[in-house]
């Protein structure tokens, strides 16, 4: 499909704001982004006065099916939360649930202006399928623990997940879930496919007390490193709870760390010291947690707190720059999961954007446009999301493979029966 946008405004890649500009989208790609000059033919043609174009938001940290659960369980703190509320309940779930909760999860995504997301969660298959058949990027991420799936079963996904928009990555669920002969089998499945792996880590206190005294003093990062988990990078989500030695391991290592401060604060695990992390060179991305312990799966809201918590959080009102927190959820994200050509507006990368309404009270009056983004617009004022080249939502209109009510429906009465 070739798609025209004109009377656009644009952040390139720099984020700097480019106006009165046009963007041109062949198939899947950015023909050409810039000041007006192109003639031709396109199948669209749409006039974005008053509207911006950014690069899609990435959720580089979401589990997609507990939607359903989402307001099952509140007040708890993360393990009571989890083996008192989540897990009871996810022993109910079947193909039916994860098939119709990954696509309620897709359809609020896409609502908020994300075109990608790493999806964490059991029946990756079923996972890859919603995301290819809906023309959506996604990075179905492995979650091993000593009850669930195992190194082979995920070699094996890494070389069979592997379609057009959607790719694997192996990983573990957290190193207090995972014994000794899980995580060795797993390091030796690292060394043989030279591949990252992703896991939860650190993200509370007893978490990181229980692994120091379990492994001589090491605390969660330096317990995988030992292993030779790291070798070849990861994902760490969360995170909460690392000192300045994990810090310098993470960044050593060329691991990303997913930065979840809703889901954080809600669960009452903490704050993640993020701005120590940038100033370390730690590539630092966003994620959304799952729409159980967040409510909402909206990168804008990440984008939000991510700037504000860590200036309280240092007692510095610099900690986090807008420029800094919009690149947390786009390249940095696309630089996580591994996905080139992705998180910019640029001439070669995919066609991944959201297009803002600027119409509006809270992008009034017209000063810095990213002080705009971060502090006063939210995910309301998304008028598109156009993924991998195709509008899937336009003003409240979905183009997904199945009907939005009847994800809806679905989804509602699904979850009806879990609790």
């Amino acid at each position: 499909m070739s798609l025209r946008f004109f009377n656009a405004s644009y952040l390139n890649e720099n984020f700097d704001l480019i106006t009165d500009a046009e963007i041109i989208v062949c198939e899947d790609i950015i023909k050409y982004a810039g000041k007006r000059k192109i003639k031709g033919t396109f199948e669209r043609e749409i006039d974005l006065t008053g509207k911006l174009v950014l690069p899609g938001f990435i959720n580089t940290h979401n589990h997609s099916p507990l939607s359903l659960l989402k307001g099952a369980a509140e007040n708890l703190s993360l393990f009571d939360w989890l083996h008192n509320a989540i897990f009871p309940a996810e022993k109910k779930f079947t193909e039916e649930h994860i098939y119709w909760g990954c696509l309620l999860s897709v359809a609020e995504s896409l609502k908020h202006g994300i075109t990608c997301t790493g999806d964490m969660y059991f029946y990756p298959e079923i996972l890859a399928n919603v995301y290819a058949s809906n023309n959506i990027t996604a990075v179905i991420l492995g979650t091993a623990n000593d009850g669930y799936s195992s190194a082979d079963e995920q070699a094996q996904l890494y070389k069979k997940i592997n379609y057009k928009t959607v790719s694997f990555i192996p990983g573990i669920h957290a190193p207090y879930s995972c014994s000794e002969k899980l995580l060795s089998d797993f390091s030796d499945m690292v060394s043989n496919l030279k591949c990252l792996i992703n896991c939860h880590l650190a993200e509370t206190l007893d978490e990181v007390g229980e692994c120091t005294v379990k492994h001589q003093d090491k605390t969660p990062a330096m317990y995988l490193y030992s292993l030779g988990l790291f070798d070849y990078g990861g994902i760490a989500a969360h995170c909460v709870h690392v000192d300045k030695e994990d810090i310098k391991l993470l960044k050593n290592c060329n691991v990303s760390v997913s930065h979840n401060p809703s889901s954080n604060l809600k669960l009452i695990s903490g704050i993640a010291p993020v701005y120590t992390m940038l100033l370390n060179g730690v590539n630092v991305c966003l994620g959304s947690d799952s729409a159980a312990s967040n409510n909402s799966i909206d990168i804008m809201k990440e984008m939000y707190l991510a700037a504000l918590l860590q200036k309280q959080f240092f007692n510095n009102p610099d900690a986090v720059t807008t420029k800094q927190a919009l690149s947390m959820s786009t390249i940095n994200g696309a630089k996580a999961l591994c996905l080139k050509n992705t998180g910019l507006i640029k001439e070669g990368y995919k066609a991944d954007l959201c297009i803002l309404n600027l119409k509006c009270p809270e992008a009034l009056p017209s000063f810095n446009i990213l002080n705009k983004l971060v502090y006063s617009m939210n995910s309301s004022n998304v008028d598109y999301t156009v993924c991998n080249g195709k509008i899937l939502y336009e003003k409240g209109n979905y183009r997904l493979n199945e009907d939005i009510d009847t994800i809806l429906n679905k989804a509602n009465m699904l979850a009806q029966k879990l609790i």
